[in-house]
Order: C-alpha cells, then structure tokens, then sequence
C-alpha cells in the first residue's frame, strides 16, 4: 500500500466550490482510498491506496464529480516527492522566514512559449525559480502584496496549477 497525499484545485476559494472536509473525507473513503485524511480547507488530502497516482487522481475526480458535480483538478504524488520538493527549494537559504516561501504544482507540462512570457514579466521585486516542474516562489514582500500570484503564474506559463504555503508543504511531507 502506498501512502499518497492529493492536492485538489481551487476548491473552498473565495465561496468556490465548497467541499467540507468531513464530508470529502467519508467520499473518498466510499470511493475506496484507505486511511484518508485532510489538512486545512484548501484541499489536501493524504491516503493510501494501491493504485497508481493517475488511477487515485482519476478516481478523486470521479468521486468529488459525483457527490459534488463540479470538476476539481487534482494532483496526485507519493508522499516522499515531497521531500524531494523541500530538498529542491532555492530559496531555503536566502530568508529568513518561511512564510514568503511557496511551491506552485503544475498540471501540464511547460512550454518554451510560456517559460519565455513569465521570464519578460514584471515580478515586483518577487522571485521565482523552476525546479523538475515545481514553481517555487519567494515572495519578499508578502504574497498579500505579490503581483506574481497563482493567477499570475497561471496565466504567464499557460498551464493549471495549485500552490501550497511553505508551511503546508512541509507539513504534508510529515503525515
């Protein structure tokens, strides 16, 4: 059994698409993932499963169309990329607080086209570095001042994606 954490897009965003935890947990659980668990409102759920990670994203998707109807975009990886991921942050030595650090997950592939748009974009003094496809953002002002939000992100590079705080990230890692 492999332990797998989900990152589900753009639910409980500004009133979007409202899912309760509670209730997404017991939908998974029906749908057949083992020792599912949530953290925090924005979507992260972590389980185990013996499928492969496209076969527990589909059957996520399936399960919150069904109980839900609406499509909710979600990523699905081993528990330990995560790691990976924290292992990869550039920007871990160059702040000294967490909290303007963020890892922005990508659903497509990238493009020449989009990686050249977001490169002669305008940061606003924040920074961004591409790693094995994760986005990793540190913004030094505060993402509440951020021009480069995920909108940003999405939009420059012409891809869906999800971001996740610093802090959730490592978090995830550790469950």
């Amino acid at each position: 059994m492999k332990k797998y954490i989900a990152l589900l897009r753009g639910i409980n965003v500004s009133g979007q698409k409202k899912i309760k935890m509670a209730e997404l947990k017991e939908t998974l659980a029906s749908a057949g993932l083992q020792n599912v668990q949530t953290y925090i409102q924005s979507g992260n759920v972590i389980f185990e499963s013996e499928e492969s990670s496209e076969e527990a994203a589909n059957r996520i998707e399936g399960a919150i169309y069904k109980a839900y109807n609406f499509d909710v975009p979600t990523l699905v990886f081993e528990q330990n990329y995560l790691q990976n991921v924290i292992d990869q942050n550039p920007f871990l030595s160059k702040v000294d607080d967490p909290k303007k650090l963020y890892a922005i997950f990508l659903y497509d592939d990238l493009t020449q086209e989009g990686l050249d748009r977001l490169a002669s974009a305008e940061l606003g003094g924040d920074e961004y570095a591409i790693v094995d496809g994760v986005v990793y953002t540190c913004y030094h002002n505060g993402m509440g001042k951020a021009k480069m939000d995920i909108n940003f992100i999405e939009k420059k590079l012409m891809v869906r994606a999800t971001s996740r705080n610093w802090r959730t990230v490592n978090l995830l890692s550790q469950h």
